[in-house]
């Protein structure tokens, strides 16, 4: 946490000076006030002598004007710096997200990074508002109070210390229970989120098994346990008021019974035990201040540390020290020995997978479902490392190469077609940023999706909803294809993307890629027969082992696994011919 304080903080070093240099004033400004008021008591109202404190009285107010003037310029300057200091680490952990392979991010979880991105960062931005308003003053209150009261009454002193000691005593009693209690309540709200993002994303289905109640059973039970935690919390933090009320009020009977015995014997002033009481007001005062950031301290350090789990999370997947550089074209894409598993000590997902493909080409991959053919294509633009063997473009290994300058020459068509807020140009340009119209046109063309375009309102302009849930799925597949088509990239993986699309958009598509794809390398992951028949070469993954690679027609004679997937999809005569 310090190290994330101290790294985030340190751009704003002279307003973090200034706002110590206020709160000192502050404080100065509060402990001159009970002297001045024991002065007029003692000197004017007790004497009974006529003495004019005209300047003492203005004096005074001065001080009043500057108590109210220090604090909210001190406000203004605290805002400014958290609020900066949330910016920058709300931007400096979402490009450290974005620098993680999917290995790292699947240790944590989409809605553990959503948390923590906005509520854990809120925390520690809350934090230091708080730390900054109290945990400056209240030193400076606690200990010039107890320096001027010692002065102005010695023998009262002691009622100070038990005051104090009473205090921290309690804060520490406290300030250990909210530690452990705000973690767990902040994994609890981890669970929140995550039950919320998981029922949202699979609404449908709820709904196709009439499941509304059972979700609605299950979010009541987790949100039950949030309200727990958060009880717990507040039971604690609630506590503060009354307990420090208590202590003031048990510290102010001490002073005014002992207070009262020291003037008769004329061992003190009113004003004596006057100014005492304000400054042990001071002081418990402080104390209630420092206890309130003693309470947000550990608040912040879980958060801190929540944030500071993820930023020290090296990528798995990062460039080489000394990159070499990739030629203008790829023309080879070799798999040497490849395996490779999700976890540590886990089976393998892909086993030993060889095979070559050379620009021109198109190579196909089939199997049953959980074969590792996803897998496979995922290592290409490296989202994964294989944990052995090696995966070469040009005969050089891919973790040799900037992943910037790999995925450049590589065009993606995911399995979930996905589709982000703004026009479809928008979208389009995010495979190629200064694409003209000509060209979204020319690359929808090439999709099948031109036609759909043009029948909207606003044609290329059309706004699209984050995912793009306001066109249809095939819609979908065929804009992400035509995102990839734009970037006229030397490699193309379309994994699974063809299955929203009719056979009949399907073949036309198919022809269409093969004259906007003839110098490149063209990788599909396909369940349809129909869809890859043609390709150069076939790859036939069963368990994350390679059984069979060849065209269509050796397989057929060749290869059982391929000749059963033939079987449930094709006629006879088909398979004949």
């Amino acid at each position: 946490m310090i190290e994330l304080y101290t790294r985030f903080l340190r751009p704003y070093w002279k307003k973090v000076v200034l706002v110590i240099v206020l709160s000192m004033l502050a404080s100065l400004c509060s402990l001159m006030l009970p002297m001045l008021s024991k002065r007029i008591i003692d000197e004017g109202v007790l004497s009974g002598e006529n003495v004019s404190f005209s300047g003492t009285v203005a004096l005074m107010a001065v001080i009043a004007v500057l108590s109210m003037l220090f604090p909210a310029l001190n406000g203004k300057f605290i805002a400014e710096v958290a609020m900066s200091f949330s910016r920058n680490l709300r931007t400096a952990f979402f490009s450290h997200v974005l620098r993680l392979s999917q290995r790292d991010l699947d240790q944590f979880g989409t809605a553990s990074l959503i948390s923590r991105q906005g509520n854990d960062i809120m925390q520690m931005q809350t934090g230091i508002v708080q730390l900054m308003t109290f945990m400056l003053t209240a030193p400076l209150m606690c200990i010039g109070g107890f320096a001027i009261a010692l002065l102005t009454s010695p023998r009262l002193a002691w009622i100070v210390l038990v005051a104090v000691a009473l205090c921290l005593a309690f804060v520490a009693l406290v300030v250990g229970k909210v530690r452990k209690v705000f973690l767990s309540y902040q994994e609890k709200l981890d669970g929140v989120n995550r039950l919320a993002r998981e029922s949202l994303n699979g609404m449908r289905v709820i709904r196709a098994f009439n499941k509304e109640e059972t979700e609605e059973a299950r979010f009541s039970g987790v949100a039950e346990e949030v309200k727990s935690k958060a009880l717990n919390l507040n039971r604690y933090l609630l506590s503060f008021p009354p307990m420090m009320s208590f202590f003031i009020n048990l510290a102010n009977i001490l002073v005014l019974w002992f207070g009262a015995h020291y003037m008769t014997d004329h061992l003190a002033t009113y004003g004596d035990i006057q100014a005492f009481i304000q400054y042990l007001s001071l002081i418990v005062s402080g104390m209630m201040m420092l206890s309130v950031g003693l309470i947000v301290l550990p608040r912040v350090q879980a958060a801190g540390s929540r944030i500071a789990e993820v930023l020290h999370v090296t990528p798995s997947v990062r460039d080489a020290e000394q990159p070499r550089e990739l030629a203008d074209h790829i023309d080879t894409l070799e798999f040497k020995g490849v395996s490779f598993r999700y976890a540590e000590g886990g089976a393998d997902a892909l086993s030993n997978i060889s095979f070559t493909v050379s620009a021109g080409q198109t190579l196909a991959i089939i199997g049953g479902t959980g074969a590792g053919k996803s897998t496979l294509l995922n290592l290409i633009p490296r989202y994964y490392d294989p944990s052995e063997g090696a995966v070469l473009v040009n005969g050089c290994d891919i973790r040799d190469l900037r992943q910037a300058e790999l995925r450049k020459h590589i065009g993606v068509v995911p399995q979930k077609a996905f589709l982000f807020g703004g026009s479809i140009l928008d979208n389009l340009r995010r495979g190629k940023p200064d694409a003209t119209e000509e060209e979204a046109n020319h690359a929808l063309d090439v999709a099948q999706a031109r036609d759909f375009v043009e029948e909207k309102e606003y044609g290329l302009y059309t706004a699209l909803t984050p995912g793009g849930t306001n066109v249809s799925g095939g819609q979908r597949q065929r804009l992400s294809i035509a995102r990839a088509v734009i970037r006229k990239p030397d490699i193309y993986l379309f994994d699974d993307s063809f299955s929203a699309l009719d056979f009949k958009t399907d073949a036309a598509l198919r022809r269409a890629l093969a004259g906007e794809t003839r110098d490149a390398i063209v990788i599909i992951v396909a369940q349809r027969i129909s869809t890859i028949k043609a390709a150069d070469k076939i790859l036939v993954l069963d368990n994350g082992k390679l059984v069979g690679q060849g065209a269509h027609s050796e397989l057929l004679a060749s290869n059982e696994v391929y000749r059963e997937i033939a079987r449930s999809q094709l006629s006879r005569e088909e398979m004949e011919a």
